[in-house]
C-alpha cells in the first residue's frame, strides 16, 4: 500500500470516473441530438489528452495522498545484444518514467481510442439522420434523403423526401410558423400524439 503506483491509480481513476459519470448521465437524457452525444465523447476525448499531459500535477496530488511512497523498484533486465543492434547503449529509464511509459500512458491511449471509436459511430449516424430535424434551406434534402434511403432500402422508400418537407410544414404550422431545433424524439412523439403517422410513414420510421 505504501507504493505511489497505488495511490497514482487512486487519483487518475477516481477523475476519469467522474468525468465518464457526469458525461453518462447526460447521455441518458432522451432530448439529445445525435450530434450532442458525438461531441460530448469528443469532449472526453480531449479530456484525457489534457490529462496525459499532466502527469507531474497527477503525480503531485498522489505524492499528497501518501507522502511517503515511492515507485517499486524493477530490476534491470539484461538483453542480449544482437548483430545489428550497433554500439547504442540501452536507455535506463526512472521508475517513474517506467510507470509513466508503461502504465500510465497505456491506459490514456486505450481509453482514447474507445471514446473516439463511440463519437465516430454517433457523429456517422448524426450526418445521416439530423437533416431529418432541421429546416434549414441550406440543406439538400432530396439529396439527403436519397442516400438515407439507399442505406436501408427495406424500410424507407424514395417519398422521403416530399414526406419530410410537408411534416416539417405540418410542425410549423403547429407551432405557430415557427420551426425550433427539434431532435428525432421530439419530432416522433408529435407524430405519435398527433396520431398522424399514416400521413408520413417514411419520416415515422426513419425518426424510430
Amino acid at each position: 500500500m505504501n507504493k505511489l503506483e497505488f495511490a497514482f491509480m487512486l487519483v487518475i481513476w477516481n477523475d476519469i470516473l467522474q468525468s465518464f459519470k457526469k458525461v453518462n448521465k447526460v447521455l441518458q437524457n432522451e432530448d439529445l441530438t445525435l450530434l450532442t452525444c458525438a461531441n460530448l465523447y469528443r469532449s472526453l476525448c480531449d479530456q484525457l489528452e489534457k490529462m496525459r499531459d499532466n502527469f507531474d500535477t497527477i503525480e503531485m496530488r498522489s505524492k499528497e495522498l501518501l507522502p511517503d511512497g515511492s515507485y517499486m523498484i524493477t530490476r534491470k533486465r539484461i538483453r542480449k545484444k544482437m548483430a545489428n543492434d550497433g554500439n547504442t547503449p540501452d536507455v535506463d529509464l526512472s521508475s517513474n518514467d517506467k510507470f509513466r511509459i508503461n502504465a500510465f500512458y497505456v491506459i490514456i491511449y486505450k481509453l482514447r481510442i474507445q471514446m473516439d471509436s463511440r463519437g465516430q459511430i454517433y457523429k456517422e449516424i448524426s450526418t445521416r439522420f439530423d437533416f431529418l430535424c432541421t429546416s434549414n434551406e441550406k440543406v439538400n434534402v432530396l439529396a439527403c434523403a436519397q442516400r438515407l434511403v439507399s442505406n436501408y432500402p427495406e424500410d424507407l422508400n424514395s417519398e422521403l423526401s416530399d414526406e419530410l418537407i410537408q411534416f416539417h410544414r405540418y410542425v410549423m404550422h403547429k407551432n405557430g410558423n415557427s420551426f425550433k431545433f427539434f431532435n428525432q424524439a421530439n419530432l416522433y412523439k408529435i407524430m405519435w400524439e398527433d396520431k398522424i403517422t399514416s400521413a408520413f410513414p417514411n419520416v415515422g420510421t426513419a425518426l424510430r
